[in-house]
């Protein structure tokens, strides 16, 4: 795979792998769930794809290289919110505030605190941006995506653990927690065992029914 360190060169990537594994628009912009037009300006840089987008590209050509058919992997929310948490450690790892990333971007601080919590999605074009500014590469990124659990599994069993003692020192079931997070029991069980990723968002909504600061976990 050619070097993606920008957004022109993942398009011009983007074309030239799908032309070489001979898929056409249609089937992607199927794949994706959204119309042929939309998906040509996409590709053309009419529009921008998202993030998401940009993964589940990623996963199109992985999968047909080893499959005939068009194959999109089923846990891209877990990848995508690996994501999201991967360049929240890097705006605190450079000490940047969420206004200093929204400048970059050129967005407003309220809209780049939306796109790091998970509530609205960031393009990739974004993410892109957001790398270069800490000198790093896509593939730096999915390389810390893929490696997440490994390297961050001690942490997060301790992260986890401490909701699950503050949570019940205060005496608060998991059904309350799950009705707030408009969820099951059974999947914020999930959750809170580390069997299912927290969102960001969702880590703010549980802070807020414990009366906690996020900080107060790290």
């Amino acid at each position: 795979m050619m070097k993606l360190d920008s957004y022109n060169t993942f398009l011009l990537y983007l074309k030239a792998k799908r032309e070489h594994l001979q898929i056409n628009q249609e089937d992607i912009a199927s794949a994706l769930n959204i119309t042929l037009v939309s998906y040509s300006l996409k590709e053309n840089n009419k529009n921008p794809f998202l993030f998401n987008e940009f993964l589940s590209l990623l996963d199109i050509f992985k999968g047909k290289e080893y499959n005939s058919e068009i194959i999109i992997i089923n846990n891209k929310s877990i990848i995508y919110n690996r994501a999201l948490n991967i360049i929240n450690h890097f705006r605190k790892e450079n000490k940047l505030t969420q206004t200093d990333i929204a400048n970059i971007l050129n967005i407003k601080r309220f809209s780049y605190a939306q796109k790091e919590r998970g509530a609205t999605p960031f393009y990739a074009h974004e993410i892109f941006v957001i790398l270069d500014h800490f000198d790093k590469t896509m593939e730096d990124l999915l390389y810390l995506i893929n490696n997440y659990e490994e390297k961050e599994i001690s942490e997060i069993d301790t992260f986890l653990n401490k909701i699950k003692s503050i949570r019940e020192e205060k005496g608060i079931t998991q059904d309350k927690i799950s009705s707030i997070l408009n969820t099951n029991q059974t999947t914020y069980n999930f959750i809170e065992s580390g069997k299912k990723d927290l969102t960001i968002d969702n880590l703010f909504k549980i802070c807020k029914v414990l009366e906690i600061d996020p900080k107060d976990l790290f």
